[in-house]
């Protein structure tokens, strides 16, 4: 039961996290319901006292590296990240030269324990992310050479900013021993771990993204169909040579 009682407790706490709303009991539609709510939360106070909070420890660092655009884009999700994941998300006062050789020390400058650049490059691609080195950059030059409005160059700035965040911060990282996408941090972490293969969440993913980038899985169809649409190799028996005489008189 205590364990059913720090669940539900679990629960109420991280539902504000992801976006639930948390219902609360009529106690006039459901008095019995709200009764023994009442009285579990009577028992858990007697227990433990209540609940405190044990502040924040560590930071994460955005850091404006360009003078393009405007920074407000990073503030926006700074504080996204801070009030959904209760966590300490800051913009660096002082903007910064970022060179991407010195990377690491560009971390260490920003007061964070990890931290996202933004950058204007042209030599650069529209985003970096350096999972291991706790950094990652989003590249403002190709975003702005269509000369979008700046409503919708907020926007993009927006996207790529949560796209890197995510990825750095463990967002793509799996729990399961099998997969080589762990929690890695260092060369000692990278040795201790037995990922060598991909999970199926990972997989799963991977699988709907590469057709976006144009690679097609192997695929078993059915000769006819494989007719139908015009590459099926030659008949190589009869039900196949069937088929195929079939099709081939259909489209006559």
């Amino acid at each position: 039961m205590k364990k059913l009682i720090s669940l539900m407790l679990l629960g109420t706490l991280a539902a504000p996290c992801f976006g639930a709303k948390v219902v609360p009991i009529d106690p006039v539609k459901e008095p019995e319901r709200y009764k023994a709510m009442m009285a579990k939360r009577e028992a858990h106070l007697r227990r433990t006292g209540g609940l405190v909070h044990t502040g924040t420890k560590g930071r994460v660092a955005y850091v404006n590296c360009q003078d393009k655009v405007s920074d407000e884009a990073m503030k926006d999700v700074a504080n996204l990240f801070t009030k959904n994941l209760r966590a300490d998300f800051f913009v660096a006062e002082k903007p910064m030269k970022f060179e991407l050789a010195k990377a690491m020390d560009a971390v260490e400058k920003s007061g964070g324990n990890a931290a996202i650049f933004l950058v204007d490059d042209p030599s650069l691609p529209m985003s970096l992310v350096a999972m291991e080195s706790k950094w990652a950059l989003v590249n403002v030059h190709p975003i702005v050479q269509d000369k979008p409005d700046a409503a919708k160059l907020k926007e993009r700035q927006q996207k790529l900013l949560l796209r890197v965040s995510t990825v750095l911060l463990g967002g793509a990282t799996s729990d399961l021993q099998i997969s080589a996408m762990q929690s890695i941090s260092s060369l000692d972490d990278l040795d201790r771990s037995k990922g060598k293969g991909v999970d199926p969440k990972s997989g799963i993913a991977m699988m709907r993204h590469l057709p976006t980038i144009g690679v097609l899985q192997d695929k078993m169809t059915s000769y006819r169909k494989a007719c139908q649409e015009g590459w099926a190799p030659a008949p190589t028996n009869e039900y196949q040579k069937a088929v195929w005489e079939q099709e081939r008189g259909t489209k006559k």
